[in-house]
């Protein structure tokens, strides 16, 4: 049981990262009207434990968060692996609204925009918060804009 749940998990994150390369090649596709979380899906039975012989219910597991931002035509877009190094949530905890990444040139420090964001319901706001973990690594996808100076997270997977 173990083996093949390893397996699925496995084939979940080739699946994660194969939706980031196509939207990071796919730059005008992405909008922060159309932001989705990416999760494992959700299987209709429990598992009984064999040990205590207790009923667990599956968990689905959030392995991506995408289109948290507009890709914008003018700004520069850059995909790297990265470790988080600090996190600010806001007063209520419930919105990640910035991470500080660790790269291999230096930091960088990128707006979420998940606050501001229509589509995205409290759960799921609640679970792209349980999603970040401050020295986890990702793939990420990011936009910097020069006239602005902003830095924006656009897409974050799991690896």
């Amino acid at each position: 049981m173990t083996f093949s749940l390893g397996l699925q998990r496995d084939r979940l994150k080739l699946l994660a990262l194969g939706a980031f390369l196509l939207s990071a090649s796919s730059f005008s596709t992405a909008a922060s009207d159309s932001a989705r979380i990416i999760s494992t899906p959700v299987e209709k039975n429990a598992i009984k434990q064999p040990t205590s012989g207790k009923v667990t219910p599956n968990k689905s597991s959030v392995v991506g968060l995408i289109n948290l931002e507009e890709v914008m035509p003018d700004c520069q877009q850059q995909v790297s692996k990265a470790k988080i190094k600090s996190v600010q949530r806001s007063e209520s905890g419930i919105t990640t609204e910035s991470i500080t990444f660790s790269l291999a040139n230096g930091n960088v420090t990128l707006a979420t925009h998940m606050s501001d964001n229509p589509v995205l319901t409290l759960d799921d706001l609640m679970d792209a918060t349980k999603f970040i973990k401050v020295g986890n690594t990702y793939f990420i996808h990011f936009q910097i804009c020069e006239q602005t100076q902003e830095r924006s997270l656009i897409n974050i997977y799991a690896i």
